[in-house]
């Protein structure tokens, strides 16, 4: 091999590895370079590289043509950064807020569906009893305790032995009828020495009564001001009236009452809740964790409802399809054992006839009645004196209905009872279509697999051309000059670029290494997943493989044996499965790719066919997991330094490195930035031939931008200038701008660290001026690019 220019550097055996980190579990051979090159030398060259970088980020903001030829690579970016951030602030505060109230509004609504405190028989007995020893310490005759409906502002007696609500004796809450009526309408306290004879109340008691004349009732309330109950304290016309000591100890009992009833009903609340919380998070993990059989996580959800809402009877229905403007639906009943939900065999069809069901399912309506003998279920066992239906809605969809039948303590389903059921359809909501998720996800999964098989066996290389390979590796030469950096294929090189791929794999690399690993079937998968585009074929590949093993047999020391195989392989790899457009095109089209990956679509789907390449070609079959792992990872890096948009990025890291004094090519975060920008450099290495030569790739790179072009017309949408066919006399401007802004300080750093590369420096350097040539001159004549892209 010819050795041209070769770097001189100085070995500092005090100088750590770069892998320092990973000694302890890798191969220290592998991982560590033999030396690390002085880097005083590359920070003065660089001074002023950053001289002509401010130039240049001139003449990228005031130069239309610089903005017009980066058009492809660049994202978009807003000028007024202060207001996106503003936006982003207000944005990212509104959500917080946004879920703070949402949390707060759900934890509020789970607190006023746990039933009622007063619907607690514990509760009831408890005032039933406090009111005897009230009678008692204030010597009065008769009490009576009535209980607050406030839903219905009502109040009813409610005796201790009695708990079913159809026995209650109502009265409404309101003035101008009974005293304890009044005393729980003022929520006051009221004394009389005459109720009978009092204007406030003019039914007094409620009932005719010749022998009680005074009466004393005091409210319970909560702190927060709910009624509770009212007491009715009364003593005969013989008797003595109540005292204001007898008005004082009342107060204080029903204070106090008010504060435990709180605190009773806020527990039973919190505990309710942890309970209900707890049971839907079982079922959520089982059904988004561990997937269990969505029938009986379905039926789980629907049987908790029902305890919780405290209905006799639950029933489901799933929306399976939609025949002929009825609805197909799968039903849920209870099972002899009443302890979960069985789907019945046969589907049951819903029309829109406006039964219950169908007014939920194509209404989207909440039902909910207690008329008497509504309905009867099939098996005829149970009479429905109440009923509650509510929809299961997904995406504004109804994809299901949950019905709840007979209230256990209650007439009637109540707004709590409705608010609760909602919540649990949104359970069944989620689980169903967690569900149907789940079996396409799974159906999908399967398909990929059939296709990702029936990809590999196409993409198996020709079996003849492979043991051509095989035969020929150990024999392989490259022809006269193969090994400079200004060597071409020529036209009768071109059938055979993959053994000379082959070849440059084999000289920098070895043949112990091209014994011991698959690369010749790995070349040639390469070869056959670069599409046939004008420019980013596998003919493209090879220069950059070309350009980058000449690096690499010219600088073997400076680089670890990781490093080396993943600059090869990514060379090769950087632009495999191309589908011949940019980032930004793929970005503007909504393509798939762009929804897969947040940046750099292109690049990230590179290296995700590279990585299957390379586990199905075996290549690397002798490395150890982690060691495989940590090569991986550099090919990856390698291959998204490609993406021309963090060109920028780099360049200003690489800027404020040296301006600090903290670039050393010990530190990983320095030696990364080199590698990007010899990517780079490499990727970029076959426009760097000068003319002819590189006016033909130059043709194949806008060939294939006007084809993208070419598209967009057909669609009627706006083309970019690069993409326009009408613009064809603007492609030597637009190469000088190019290399002026991207290839030749790109080109410029690499040379300031290989000397070698000066080469590729000085043929980008005439090739710039050679442009600027046939712009100054207005040859037409020799531009003609559909000419020179056919030749």
């Amino acid at each position: 091999m010819t050795t041209e220019g070769c770097t001189n550097v100085v070995t500092d055996p005090s100088l750590q590895s770069v892998a320092d980190t990973l000694k302890c579990f890798l191969d220290k051979d592998l991982l560590e370079p033999q030396f690390y090159p002085d880097p005083v030398v590359f920070r003065a060259s660089l001074e002023k590289l950053n001289k002509d970088d401010i130039e240049l980020k001139k003449t990228l903001t005031s130069n239309k043509a610089t903005l017009r030829v980066l058009a492809p690579y660049l994202k978009t970016i807003y000028t007024d950064q202060k207001r996106i951030i503003e936006t982003a602030r207000i944005q990212r505060a509104t959500k917080t807020k946004d879920v703070k109230l949402i949390y707060d509004k759900k934890s509020m609504d789970v607190f006023r569906a746990i039933p009622d405190v007063m619907e607690k028989f514990e509760v009831i007995i408890a005032i039933h009893e406090t009111a005897d020893v009230l009678k008692a310490l204030i010597k009065a005759n008769n009490v009576v305790s009535y209980m607050v409906n406030s839903e219905k502002a009502e109040l009813y007696q409610n005796p201790r032995h009695i708990v079913s609500s159809t026995s209650k004796l109502t009265s409404k809450i309101e003035q101008g009828t009974t005293i304890a009526a009044y005393s729980a309408f003022t929520k006051d306290y009221v004394m009389s020495d005459s109720v009978f004879a009092d204007g406030r109340f003019p039914l007094g008691l409620g009932y005719e009564t010749s022998i009680i004349k005074y009466a004393m009732c005091v409210p319970i309330k909560t702190p927060d001001d709910k009624l509770i109950a009212v007491y009715e304290l009364t003593r005969d016309a013989h008797d003595s009236a109540f005292t204001k000591k007898d008005l004082q100890i009342v107060l204080a009992v029903t204070t106090w009452m008010g504060v435990s009833i709180t605190q009773n009903e806020l527990y039973n609340s919190l505990m309710s809740e942890q309970d209900l919380t707890n049971h839907l998070l079982h079922i959520t993990d089982l059904y988004h964790c561990e997937y269990a059989d969505v029938d009986k996580t379905l039926s789980d959800v629907a049987m908790l409802a029902r305890e919780v809402v405290g209905a006799e009877r639950c029933n489901l229905y799933v929306v399976d399809k939609e025949s002929k403007g009825a609805l197909i639906v799968e039903e849920y009943d209870q099972g002899p054992d009443n302890q979960e939900l069985f789907k019945r065999r046969t589907k049951k069809t819903v029309e829109s006839d406006g039964s219950v069901l169908s007014k939920v399912l194509f209404n989207k309506q909440t039902v909910k009645t207690h008329q008497p003998n509504l309905e009867v279920v099939p098996e005829g066992e149970l009479v429905v004196r109440s009923l509650l239906c509510v929809p299961i809605i997904c995406d504004k969809t109804v994809i299901g209905a949950i019905q709840m039948i007979n209230k256990r303590t209650e007439i009637e389903f109540d707004m709590k009872d409705e608010e609760m059921l909602e919540k649990f359809s949104t359970f069944c909501a989620i689980n169903i279509n967690h569900s149907k998720t789940h079996n396409r996800l799974y159906k999908s999964e399967l398909q990929n697999k059939v296709k990702l098989e029936m990809a590999l066996y196409h993409l198996k290389p020709c079996v003849h051309e492979q043991e051509a390979m095989n035969t020929s590796r150990n024999n392989v030469t490259g022809p006269d000059q193969f090994f400079t950096f200004g060597w071409s294929p020529r036209p009768e090189n071109l059938p055979k670029v993959a053994e000379l791929t082959m070849c440059l794999f084999q000289e920098v690399f070895g043949n112990k290494f091209m014994k011991s690993y698959n690369v010749p079937k790995f070349i040639l998968t390469v070869q056959k997943c670069y599409r046939p585009n004008p420019y980013h074929n596998f003919l493209h590949a090879f220069y950059a493989t070309h350009t980058m093993a000449n690096i690499l047999i010219r600088n073997q020391s400076f680089f670890s044996e990781i490093e080396r195989r993943a600059l090869m392989v990514a060379a090769l790899c950087h632009d495999v499965d191309h589908p011949g457009s940019s980032n930004i095109f793929i970005r503007m089209k909504k393509h798939h790719l762009s929804e897969l990956y947040s940046s750099s679509p292109l690049e990230n789907h590179h290296f995700a066919v590279a990585s299957l390449i390379i586990d199905q070609s075996n290549l690397f079959k002798n490395l150890k997991s982690d060691v495989y792992d940590v090569l991986l990872q550099e090919i990856y890096n390698n291959i998204i330094a490609t993406d021309v948009t963090l060109y920028f990025q780099s360049m200003n890291e690489l800027r404020q490195s040296v301006e600090k004094g903290t670039f050393t090519f010990q530190d990983p975060s320095s030696r990364r930035l080199v590698m990007n920008f010899i990517m780079l450099a490499c990727s970029l290495s076959d426009q760097t031939k000068p003319l002819p030569l590189g006016k033909k790739i130059a043709d194949r790179i806008h060939e294939e931008l006007f084809r993208l072009g070419d598209v967009e017309s057909l669609t009627g949408n706006e083309l970019l200038p690069c993409m326009d066919r009408d613009e064809i006399d603007m492609i030597p401007e637009e190469r000088i701008q190019f290399f002026s802004v991207v290839v030749l300080p790109c080109v410029q750093v690499v040379s300031n660290i290989f000397s070698a590369f000066v080469a590729i420096e000085e043929n980008v350097k005439v090739l710039l001026e050679q442009w600027k040539e046939l712009v100054l001159t207005k040859d037409q004549d020799m531009w003609k690019p559909q000419e020179s892209y056919k030749s």
